[in-house]
Parts: structure tokens; sequence; C-alpha cells
């Protein structure tokens, strides 16, 4: 007849100096979360592109009002 084998838990080892050169990360240390939308380089090509349309577009109106005058 077999014998039953049960599974023996892994040893504990309490090794878990704290290296005062490369202390744990806190919270503190972290900061609050950055939260960041699209792809980072990506959004801000968009919005520059959108500024240099925001820019024609309100200096073409301009240019077109002196002519007109």
């Amino acid at each position: 007849m077999k014998r039953a084998t049960t599974l023996k838990l892994p040893k504990t080892t309490s090794n878990k100096r704290v290296d005062p050169d490369n202390p744990p990360w806190s919270e503190e240390m972290l900061g609050p979360p950055v939260l960041k939308r699209g792809r980072g380089y990506q959004t801000q090509i968009n919005d520059e592109l959108r500024k240099v349309v925001a820019k024609r577009l309100t200096s073409s109106s301009r240019r077109t009002q002196k002519r007109a005058a």
C-alpha cells in the first residue's frame, strides 16, 4: 500500500535585512501617482499642432480683413 504524502510548506527565512544605502521605497518617496493620457509624445505633438492651426486661423482672418478694407 502506498503511503500518503503531504506537501510541506517552504521554510520561512528571516534574512530580510534593511540595507541603509538602499532602503525600501515608501509612499512619501514615490509621491502622488501621475496619470498621463495617450502615448505621451503623440499627445504633445497633437497639442503643438493644434496651437499652430489656431495661430494660422487667427492670423489669416486678420489678413482677409485688411485686404477687404
